[in-house]
Parts: C-alpha cells; structure tokens; sequence
C-alpha cells in the first residue's frame, strides 16, 4: 500500500507541493510557462520548459510520507492535460513533450522539505 498523502485534501496542501515544486525547477534553471496549470480540481501542474533539451514539460507535485520508486501519475489524464494545454498554447506544440514528477516530503509546518524530482516519469510519450 502506498504511503502517498493526497494533495486532493484541499487547496494549502496543494499549493504548498507547487510552491516547492515551481522554487526547485527556477532553481534548476526552468523557464516557468505558467506556474499554476489547474487543469482538473485534482491534478494541477507546473508548465515550464527544459533549459538543457528545450522540451515542455508538465510537471506535477504531490505531498507524500515517503518518497515512492514508482510514479504517482496517470498518463491518461497527463495527456489530456498536456492536449488541452497545448490547444491554448499552439506555439509551443513544436517542442519535445516530457511529464516529470515532483515528490515532496514537507518538513513540519517550516515551509522546507525534501523534494524529489523524477525526469520523464512516465517514459517516452506519444
């Protein structure tokens, strides 16, 4: 059973995994697209775009307990997202298409944690 504490228990925790989540990518040199893509009321990602490759990328944090080996996302609904993403934003539809992962382990109620950001979580995409 997995030890995945949902951020579909309301809007703090979800904004705290995407605030933590947008810091680590700028960090790592992302150039943010659009910082808060709430494509559902249950999965909201981080658009930005790859300074090494060029590849958007749809990334999407979750809270958990312990960090999980294996992915915690959907590809079905990471697609529709990247479709509909992609619809208002056609410029960008030339670019490589990657899902990354972005695990957080909060840290008390201090504002830090420990994240753990899987590149291409779900493989090569269509």
């Amino acid at each position: 059973m997995s030890n995945y504490m949902s951020i579909q228990g309301g809007d703090v925790k979800r904004e705290i995994a995407r605030a933590m989540g947008e810091a680590l990518l700028k960090r790592n040199g992302y150039e943010i697209l659009q910082g808060c893509f709430d494509w559902s009321e249950l999965h909201s990602f981080i658009v930005a775009r790859d300074p090494e490759d060029g590849a958007l990328v749809l990334a999407e944090c979750h809270l958990v307990d312990e960090f999980e080996s294996e992915g915690l996302m959907d590809r079905c609904v990471c697609e529709r997202a990247a479709y509909d993403w992609l619809y208002v934003n056609p410029d960008t539809a030339d670019s490589a298409l990657r899902f990354d992962e972005i695990q957080v382990r909060q840290i008390g109620d201090s504002g830090k944690g420990l994240l753990k950001h899987v590149i291409n979580v779900l493989g090569k995409s269509a």
